[in-house]
């Protein structure tokens, strides 16, 4: 998907910002350019959009009249290294093309927006014995309970906080957020 073919070249680390330059070339009364940053930075504060694009992606969102009164909406990616991807989808409006293109970019910029994205809609929802025998699991890699509450104290949080983000982890399959909460585990 595009998404994942973009993800290792224009994520950004956990806590940063990205850029990219963003065109939109559509009928006024379809959509915008402000419209589209509206709608992926209520998927994603993590993503800026920049006037110059010398070292940023440049992301073109085209969205025409399509067969049968669909809308068709286009997104090419360039990469500063030249690489370019596109991806073409047909929507029943304007408004569900432009917030299609939306979610496309957050994703592709900010790979995190797709676990946000599914938490709105309660998406893979982790079995509890999963979750229970991921935090046990967690929690064994400390030398005691006192050190496991110590952990949870310095990083503000309670099971229940870390239990949301290994339910995460567990939907997304995500090892790097796996390795990010070890990597806190070894510091503390």
């Amino acid at each position: 998907m595009l998404a994942a073919a973009l993800a290792a070249s224009s994520a950004p680390a956990w806590g940063q910002t990205t850029a990219a330059r963003l065109e939109v070339e559509a009928q006024p009364s379809c959509s915008t350019r402000d419209e589209l940053i509206a709608r992926v930075a209520a998927r994603s504060a993590r993503i800026r959009f920049v006037d110059d694009g010398a070292g940023v992606p440049v992301m073109t969102a085209r969205i025409d009249a399509g067969p049968k009164g669909a809308v068709v909406a286009e997104l090419t990616v360039v990469e500063p290294d030249g690489r370019r991807f596109a991806r073409r989808l047909e929507a029943p409006s304007c408004a569900a093309a432009t917030d299609a293109l939306a979610l496309v970019v957050a994703i592709t910029l900010d790979p995190s927006a797709a676990t946000a994205e599914a938490d709105k809609l309660n998406a893979y929802p982790v079995e509890p014995a999963e979750l229970d025998q991921r935090l046990r699991t967690f929690e064994s890699r400390f030398p005691s309970a006192a050190a496991f509450e110590g952990f949870l104290k310095a990083h503000d949080a309670d099971r229940a906080s870390l239990a949301e983000v290994l339910a995460r982890a567990v939907r997304t399959n995500s090892d790097a957020i796996t390795a990010s909460i070890e990597a806190r585990v070894m510091r503390a």
